[in-house]
């Protein structure tokens, strides 16, 4: 049996990365990232973490490419799906496309509670709704615990003058 060192060093320069990321050093992480990539192009977890890089540092253009190269490497990824949304929305306001992707990823993984939660903020940017409430509903509904999902919705009741249900 051989070994495949190819894919053990591209392993080890996204585990190398994803210790740089999360110590906050996002642009050696890139680096790694790329390393990597040039090693193995076709490691979807490396685009998906170089895409996370990406989004932190500002470059949101690059970030959603290097999550549609992770998607087109792995296409069932609900947690890329997702990322891809959070960039799309909040930061590119592409609002619509955003909600394709949770949708997409809520297709894949419809226990996902944050997914649901950014849903919600999607359909809440622009003009809060019934909409926006469902999806706090169902992430509260999956993960009932967090103060986050509760918050949101009590916000979009706030905003739709429900004030009695966003006091409850």
């Amino acid at each position: 049996m051989s070994v495949d060192h190819d894919s053990i060093k591209a392993n080890d320069l996204l585990v190398e990365g994803k210790r740089l990321h999360d110590a906050g050093n996002y642009e050696e992480a890139v680096a790694s990232f790329d390393k990597a990539i040039e090693i193995k192009p076709k490691f979807a977890d490396v685009w998906s973490s170089k895409g996370d890089a990406l989004r932190r540092l500002k470059k949101y253009d690059e970030a959603v490419a290097s999550f549609d190269k992770a998607l087109e490497l792995k296409p069932k990824n609900a947690d890329v799906w997702m990322n891809k949304g959070i960039v799309l929305g909040r930061f590119l306001e592409r609002n619509d496309d955003a909600i394709a992707c949770y949708d997409k990823a809520i297709e894949i993984d419809p226990k996902n509670a944050m997914t649901w939660n950014h849903k919600g903020n999607a359909l809440s940017w622009n003009k809060p709704s019934d909409d926006a409430i469902a999806c706090y509903d169902k992430a509260i509904e999956i993960d009932p615990e967090q103060a986050v999902f509760w918050t949101n919705k009590g916000l979009v009741l706030v905003r739709l003058k429900k004030y009695e249900e966003s006091i409850a």
